[in-house]
C-alpha cells in the first residue's frame, strides 16, 4: 500500500492539497470534499456498463480514499496497522451453531464448516455475529495529540 499512498500523496502535493505530517482529524471543509470524491467515484461504480469502466471506478475509489488518509496524516504504516485490526474485527462476523439458532427468519444462513455460518440480509450483505469484536484503533486517537 506504500506505493499507491505515495502516488496519492505525490499528487497533492503537485496540486497543492495540504496534508499533515501526523494524524490529524480533517476539518469540517476537508471532510465534506472528501466524501464528495468517493461519492462521485462510488456513482462512477455504480453506472458502469463493461469491466474497463468498473476497474476504473475501483481504482478511483482507491486513489481518492488514499487521499483522504493522506489529508488526515495516516501514514502507509498507520494505514497498514488499520487494515489489519479492521480486518481481523471482519473476520469475527461468523457465527456460531448457537448464535445462529437466534438469527432472523428474514437472513439468509449459510453454513460454511462446524460452527462457522454466514448470515446474509437480503441484499447479501453479512451481517455481524453476536460474537462480533469491533476493530479497535485507538492507537489513531492516541497518534495524534
Amino acid at each position: 500500500m506504500t506505493y499507491e499512498y505515495e502516488n496519492v500523496r505525490d499528487f497533492m502535493l503537485s496540486f497543492g492539497q495540504q496534508f499533515p505530517d501526523e494524524v490529524k482529524m480533517v476539518d469540517y471543509k476537508t471532510q465534506v470534499f472528501r466524501y464528495s470524491l468517493i461519492e462521485e467515484e462510488s456513482l462512477e461504480l455504480y453506472k458502469a456498463c463493461n469491466i474497463v469502466e468498473y476497474t476504473d471506478a475501483i481504482v478511483d475509489l482507491l486513489y481518492v480514499t488514499l487521499g483522504a488518509a493522506v489529508a488526515a496524516g495516516i501514514s502507509p504504516a498507520k494505514l497498514q496497522r488499520a487494515w489489519d485490526e479492521v480486518h481481523s474485527s471482519n473476520m469475527t462476523k461468523f457465527w456460531t451453531d448457537d448464535e445462529v439458532k437466534h438469527a432472523l427468519k428474514t437472513y439468509t444462513v449459510t453454513k460454511v464448516s462446524d460452527n462457522r455460518h454466514i448470515v446474509r440480509d437480503a441484499k447479501g450483505k453479512v451481517i455481524k455475529s453476536p460474537s462480533y469484536r469491533k476493530a479497535n484503533l485507538e492507537f489513531l486517537r492516541k497518534e495524534q495529540a
